[in-house]
């Protein structure tokens, strides 16, 4: 079986990549794998990809990147909202 070695994480020079600690150092097993499972669930469902990396001690250390069409797309979407927002002050200010 061949092993590959996963890709190095880079931050990008969006700020596009956030490290989650993920700690299981008090947790049963059962609720430990629900809540992983359900985080990583989220992850995909927000368009999220992710690595997960082993951490210290008990933990696990997930790398979660906006992928740079959802980044494009969210910017767009915040900067539509500010800018509505703004013209509607102006127009009542008027």
């Amino acid at each position: 079986m061949a092993v590959t070695q996963p890709r190095d994480i880079v931050q990008g020079p969006h700020n596009d990549t956030y490290v989650i600690h993920f700690d299981l150092t008090d947790s049963d097993l059962d609720e430990a794998i629900h809540d992983f499972e359900e985080l990583c669930a989220d992850l995909v469902r927000a368009g999220l990809t992710y690595q997960i990396r082993p951490g210290e001690d008990q933990s696990l250390l997930i790398f979660a990147c906006a992928p740079k069409p959802l980044l494009r797309k969210t910017i767009f979407q915040s900067r539509s909202v500010v800018t509505h927002q703004l013209h509607q002050r102006y127009i009542a200010s008027h």
